[in-house]
């Protein structure tokens, strides 16, 4: 779900003018609350407060009711890597052909994205290029 789908269901029907601070405090604390994650709130914060700031350009506002709300804090993960021994025991382990996937993206860094774009034309396998 995007970060409108959190937006519009709780200020799509008002006026902008209608809206404050309390507002915008409680839309926010609720999104947390109902299990939205920081980051999620966030991005959904952001939407409403760029819409708002939109808002005060066509003279709808004179100020962003949104600008001094906390948002959440985004609290980043330390990054787990396997080792060699444990990429090998999950390619083993996973329907062939797809080990060979998970070994070809462990071994070259290249994200999920990139390794769907990838064409056979941009292989080079005998000189080991990608």
């Amino acid at each position: 779900m995007g970060a409108c789908h959190h937006v519009l269901p709780a200020f799509g029907d008002r006026a902008v003018a209608s809206l404050d601070t309390l507002a915008v405090r409680g839309w926010l604390a609720g999104l947390v609350s109902k299990g939205l994650s920081p980051s999620r709130a966030k991005h959904a914060y952001c939407i409403l407060f760029a819409v708002l700031e939109a808002a005060i350009q066509v003279g709808a506002l004179v100020r962003n009711p949104a600008a001094r709300v906390r948002v959440p804090r985004t609290h980043s993960r330390e990054m787990h890597f396997l080792s060699a021994a444990e990429v090998e025991r999950l390619a083993e382990a996973i329907v062939p052909p797809y080990g060979v996937l998970v070994c070809f993206a462990a071994y070259t860094g290249l994200r999920a994205g990139e390794i769907a774009a990838l064409r056979v034309k941009r292989l080079g396998l005998l000189r080991g290029s990608v």
